[in-house]
């Protein structure tokens, strides 16, 4: 969207000509503006340019790392990784995805494109990757219609029933803020002055693609295994299925103080 760009632009040559940013443009979340921003602010929250640049742990193969922001989870791990590890013969995702495989062929493919996902041709060429054992997730197809009648779908990987999930250890629970927070916080600026004749200016943002912009680190990905037809797909990405999500959450707050 150009006035979107210019919009951006004109950011960026502010924050560099007056607070000395070096800022690059990338696509999806900006690590050299994450990076200036934690460097100028002294956020306690330092994981967040680390995991956009190494990727972002699930909690497996990777901690959680914990920066004393938000209270601690004591969530033991409920399953050990040879009892989840299953064979990829004979077995099926769930009918709403395979009855519907044309939608779900186009929605793998897109992730596929977006290198948020990674196609295999057979078993051999999976394990040569992510070794020789690894848990298969299945899928769901969840559709909506929409207003004007069109169709929105959405793929749920099952992590619960793949035993997956009962792999994480979460570390850290995720506190959102609540409205009390928000009036606070209002009080708080007009208190110290901040709060002028024009009043204070609320608004929402979305992220596109929330989840699939953070990418998980690379021990993480024999986790996120699954089968579709005759092909084996590897995500890179957060997908939408995990039973822990704090490092979304995480990040989603990191932007929020940007």
């Amino acid at each position: 969207v150009p006035c979107f760009d210019d919009s951006v632009a004109e950011l960026d040559s502010c924050l560099t000509f007056k607070l000395g940013a070096k800022l690059r443009r990338e696509h999806g979340i900006r690590l050299s503006a994450i990076e200036w921003f934690n460097k100028v602010s002294g956020d306690p929250d330092i994981d967040l340019p680390v995991w956009l640049r190494e990727g972002a742990p699930m909690g497996i193969a990777r901690p959680i790392t914990s920066r004393g922001i938000f209270p601690l989870v004591d969530a033991p791990v409920t399953a050990k990784e040879e009892y989840i590890f299953v064979s990829p013969h004979g077995w099926s995702n769930y009918t709403s995805a395979e009855d519907n495989a044309d939608i779900v062929s186009d929605i793998l493919s897109k992730m596929v494109d977006k290198k948020w996902a990674i196609a295999y041709d057979s078993l051999e060429d999976l394990r040569k990757v992510v070794g020789n054992d690894f848990p298969i997730n299945k899928l769901a197809l969840i559709s909506k219609s929409k207003p004007d009648g069109s169709w929105k779908h959405r793929i749920i990987w099952d992590f619960l029933r793949s035993g997956v999930n009962s792999l994480i250890t979460p570390g850290e629970r995720i506190v959102l803020p609540r409205l009390c927070d928000v009036v606070r916080d209002m009080k708080d600026l007009h208190g110290d002055g901040t709060w002028t004749e024009d009043g204070v200016w609320l608004f929402g943002g979305d992220i596109m693609d929330a989840f699939h912009n953070l990418f998980l680190h690379k021990a993480e990905h024999k986790y996120t295994v699954t089968k579709f037809l005759d092909r084996f797909y590897v995500f890179l990405v957060l997908v939408f299925g995990f039973g822990e999500l704090n490092r979304h959450g995480r990040v989603e707050l990191s932007l929020i103080h940007i």
